[in-house]
Protein backbone atom coordinates (compact mmCIF):
# COMPACT_ATOMS: atom_id res chain seq x y z
CA UNK A 1 0.00 0.00 0.00
CA UNK A 2 1.10 3.72 -0.85
CA UNK A 3 1.98 6.41 1.76
CA UNK A 4 -0.94 8.28 0.32
CA UNK A 5 -3.62 5.40 0.81
CA UNK A 6 -2.09 4.67 4.28
CA UNK A 7 -2.32 8.24 5.67
CA UNK A 8 -6.00 8.15 3.75
CA UNK A 9 -6.79 5.35 5.78
CA UNK A 10 -5.22 6.10 9.26
CA UNK A 11 -7.08 9.57 8.69
CA UNK A 12 -10.31 7.52 8.03
CA UNK A 13 -10.25 5.29 11.11
CA UNK A 14 -9.66 7.90 13.30
CA UNK A 15 -11.86 9.96 12.26
CA UNK A 16 -14.85 7.16 12.37
CA UNK A 17 -13.18 6.04 16.05
CA UNK A 18 -13.70 10.02 16.75
CA UNK A 19 -17.09 10.03 15.74
CA UNK A 20 -18.35 6.86 17.81
CA UNK A 21 -16.47 7.81 20.63
CA UNK A 22 -18.21 11.12 21.13
CA UNK A 23 -21.48 9.99 20.67
CA UNK A 24 -21.57 6.98 23.18
CA UNK A 25 -20.95 9.44 26.24
CA UNK A 26 -22.03 12.56 27.41
CA UNK A 27 -19.50 14.59 29.05
CA UNK A 28 -19.70 13.72 32.56
CA UNK A 29 -19.43 10.24 31.29
CA UNK A 30 -23.46 9.50 31.09
CA UNK A 31 -24.58 7.45 28.24
CA UNK A 32 -26.42 9.46 25.92
CA UNK A 33 -29.86 8.47 24.00
CA UNK A 34 -29.39 8.86 20.29
CA UNK A 35 -32.35 9.87 18.43
CA UNK A 36 -32.88 10.04 14.42
CA UNK A 37 -31.36 12.84 12.68
CA UNK A 38 -34.30 15.37 13.52
CA UNK A 39 -33.74 18.11 15.44
CA UNK A 40 -37.63 18.07 15.98
CA UNK A 41 -37.37 14.58 17.71
CA UNK A 42 -34.34 15.34 19.64
CA UNK A 43 -36.08 18.14 21.06
CA UNK A 44 -39.14 15.91 22.01
CA UNK A 45 -36.90 13.39 23.57
CA UNK A 46 -34.77 16.09 25.84
CA UNK A 47 -38.54 17.27 27.27
CA UNK A 48 -39.72 13.84 28.13
CA UNK A 49 -36.49 12.83 30.04
CA UNK A 50 -37.09 16.36 31.80
CA UNK A 51 -40.24 15.20 32.88
CA UNK A 52 -39.46 12.18 33.63
CA UNK A 53 -36.42 13.36 35.75
CA UNK A 54 -38.95 15.89 37.86
CA UNK A 55 -41.64 13.54 37.97
CA UNK A 56 -39.08 11.19 40.14
CA UNK A 57 -37.35 13.87 41.96
CA UNK A 58 -38.67 13.80 46.21
CA UNK A 59 -40.69 16.37 47.86
CA UNK A 60 -38.29 19.42 49.07
CA UNK A 61 -38.49 20.81 52.95
CA UNK A 62 -37.31 24.08 53.58
CA UNK A 63 -36.89 26.14 56.92
CA UNK A 64 -37.99 29.35 57.31
CA UNK A 65 -35.76 32.33 56.12
CA UNK A 66 -35.46 35.09 53.96
CA UNK A 67 -39.03 36.34 52.61
CA UNK A 68 -40.50 32.50 54.11
CA UNK A 69 -41.49 32.47 57.65
CA UNK A 70 -42.59 29.26 57.72
CA UNK A 71 -41.56 25.50 57.00
CA UNK A 72 -42.34 24.43 53.75
CA UNK A 73 -42.76 21.21 51.44
CA UNK A 74 -43.22 21.13 47.87
CA UNK A 75 -43.15 19.23 44.69
CA UNK A 76 -42.47 19.59 41.37
CA UNK A 77 -44.41 18.47 38.05
CA UNK A 78 -43.51 19.28 34.44
CA UNK A 79 -47.00 19.35 32.63
CA UNK A 80 -47.67 16.21 30.17
CA UNK A 81 -48.43 18.74 27.00
CA UNK A 82 -45.77 21.80 25.72
CA UNK A 83 -45.91 23.77 22.81
CA UNK A 84 -42.62 24.26 21.04
CA UNK A 85 -41.24 25.55 17.57
CA UNK A 86 -38.07 24.58 15.93
CA UNK A 87 -36.57 26.71 13.90
CA UNK A 88 -33.27 26.52 10.54
CA UNK A 89 -31.16 29.46 10.77
CA UNK A 90 -28.15 30.29 8.94
CA UNK A 91 -25.91 30.29 12.09
CA UNK A 92 -22.93 27.21 11.23
CA UNK A 93 -22.62 27.56 14.94
CA UNK A 94 -26.13 26.69 15.57
CA UNK A 95 -28.24 25.52 13.15
CA UNK A 96 -31.39 25.35 14.57
CA UNK A 97 -32.97 27.20 17.78
CA UNK A 98 -35.96 26.02 19.45
CA UNK A 99 -38.32 27.33 22.08
CA UNK A 100 -40.36 25.55 24.34
CA UNK A 101 -43.30 26.51 26.40
CA UNK A 102 -44.63 24.68 29.35
CA UNK A 103 -46.63 25.02 33.19
CA UNK A 104 -43.43 24.11 35.64
CA UNK A 105 -46.68 22.81 38.24
CA UNK A 106 -45.86 23.06 42.09
CA UNK A 107 -48.01 21.65 44.90
CA UNK A 108 -46.47 22.75 48.66
CA UNK A 109 -47.53 23.46 52.12
CA UNK A 110 -46.79 25.75 55.12
CA UNK A 111 -46.66 24.87 58.72
CA UNK A 112 -44.69 26.15 61.82
CA UNK A 113 -42.83 22.74 62.14
CA UNK A 114 -40.56 20.46 59.83
CA UNK A 115 -42.41 17.59 61.05
CA UNK A 116 -45.45 19.37 60.51
CA UNK A 117 -44.44 20.21 56.75
CA UNK A 118 -43.61 16.73 56.31
CA UNK A 119 -46.64 15.00 57.79
CA UNK A 120 -49.62 17.90 56.37
CA UNK A 121 -50.66 17.16 52.62
CA UNK A 122 -49.46 19.24 50.06
CA UNK A 123 -52.16 21.55 49.87
CA UNK A 124 -51.33 24.73 48.06
CA UNK A 125 -51.28 24.52 44.25
CA UNK A 126 -49.10 26.69 41.56
CA UNK A 127 -48.82 26.76 38.53
CA UNK A 128 -45.73 28.84 36.19
CA UNK A 129 -45.80 29.47 32.45
CA UNK A 130 -42.73 29.16 31.33
CA UNK A 131 -40.88 29.25 28.23
CA UNK A 132 -37.22 27.91 27.63
CA UNK A 133 -34.78 28.80 24.69
CA UNK A 134 -32.21 26.30 23.25
CA UNK A 135 -29.55 26.22 20.39
CA UNK A 136 -28.75 22.87 18.74
CA UNK A 137 -24.77 22.85 18.57
CA UNK A 138 -22.31 19.65 17.75
CA UNK A 139 -25.52 17.46 17.26
CA UNK A 140 -27.40 18.37 20.69
CA UNK A 141 -29.74 20.55 22.06
CA UNK A 142 -28.23 23.41 24.54
CA UNK A 143 -30.25 25.02 27.27
CA UNK A 144 -29.80 29.17 26.92
CA UNK A 145 -32.53 30.36 29.28
CA UNK A 146 -35.86 29.86 30.89
CA UNK A 147 -38.34 32.76 31.63
CA UNK A 148 -41.47 32.13 33.89
CA UNK A 149 -44.79 33.53 34.85
CA UNK A 150 -47.64 33.23 37.37
CA UNK A 151 -47.60 31.52 40.82
CA UNK A 152 -49.03 33.06 43.80
CA UNK A 153 -50.04 35.73 43.46
CA UNK A 154 -49.12 36.14 40.00
CA UNK A 155 -45.55 37.76 38.95
CA UNK A 156 -44.51 38.95 35.70
CA UNK A 157 -42.00 37.43 33.25
CA UNK A 158 -39.54 36.78 35.26
CA UNK A 159 -35.46 34.59 33.90
CA UNK A 160 -34.95 32.12 36.37
CA UNK A 161 -31.41 31.20 37.27
CA UNK A 162 -29.77 28.21 37.37
CA UNK A 163 -29.10 28.15 41.35
CA UNK A 164 -33.19 28.34 41.77
CA UNK A 165 -34.53 26.85 44.38
CA UNK A 166 -38.00 26.72 43.35
CA UNK A 167 -40.36 24.56 41.50
CA UNK A 168 -39.02 26.54 38.43
CA UNK A 169 -35.53 26.11 39.49
CA UNK A 170 -35.66 22.51 39.48
CA UNK A 171 -38.10 22.62 36.29
CA UNK A 172 -34.87 24.76 34.29
CA UNK A 173 -32.26 22.18 35.70
CA UNK A 174 -34.14 19.69 34.61
CA UNK A 175 -34.09 20.74 31.25
CA UNK A 176 -30.24 21.48 31.67
CA UNK A 177 -29.85 18.19 32.39
CA UNK A 178 -31.87 16.06 29.73
CA UNK A 179 -29.86 18.46 27.28
CA UNK A 180 -27.05 16.41 28.17
CA UNK A 181 -28.72 12.50 27.64
CA UNK A 182 -29.83 13.44 24.21
CA UNK A 183 -28.01 13.55 20.98
CA UNK A 184 -28.81 13.24 17.51
CA UNK A 185 -28.09 10.08 15.75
Amino acid sequence: MGGMQRVILVLGAAAIASELASCSKTENGAPQAAVASDPVAALKAVMAKAKASVDAESDWTVPPGGFQTKWSRSKATLAETYAMDVQKTQSLVSPYVGSVEFSCNERLNEAESEGDAKSQPLTIENSYACRAALAHQDGKWVFKEMKCAGGTPAADWIFIPSGDGGAHGRCRRAIESATQLVRLG
